[in-house]
């Protein structure tokens, strides 16, 4: 048995980038996802800036309703993209976050066929 789901909760750190390609429209955006712990009695504060991604009806979506500042609360899963770096012409691999539901406000999308992919 697998999994592959993550929930994550932040702010979008800037405007939702949108654009059409050959299959369907995507929607990126980073967020900014706060995690304070305590190690040796220190309050420790660290951000991070997980990018996610949003295909189609969703993405459309994202882009008319998140701005700047939104918070969002993201399940997703993880997918793995190859892609040939331009500089040096060598194949790469990265991961990325793809959404399957995005809660804000009293707002909840799902994806096209009505539920988790």
């Amino acid at each position: 048995m697998s999994l592959n789901k993550i929930f994550l909760s932040g702010k979008l750190t800037k405007d939702v980038d949108i654009r059409p390609t050959r299959e369907s429209t995507i929607a990126e955006f980073t967020i900014a996802i706060n995690r304070v712990y305590t190690k040796d009695g220190e309050t420790i504060e660290k951000t991070v800036f997980p990018r996610i991604t949003v295909w189609g009806k969703k993405a459309e979506e994202c882009s008319k309703r998140l701005h700047r500042g939104s918070v969002v609360l993201i399940e997703a899963h993880l997918e793995a993209d190859n892609f040939i770096d331009k500089k040096t012409g060598e194949e790469r691999r990265r991961i990325e976050i793809v959404a399957d539901w995005i809660h804000y406000g009293e707002v909840r999308m799902a994806d096209e066929n009505g539920g988790n992919s």
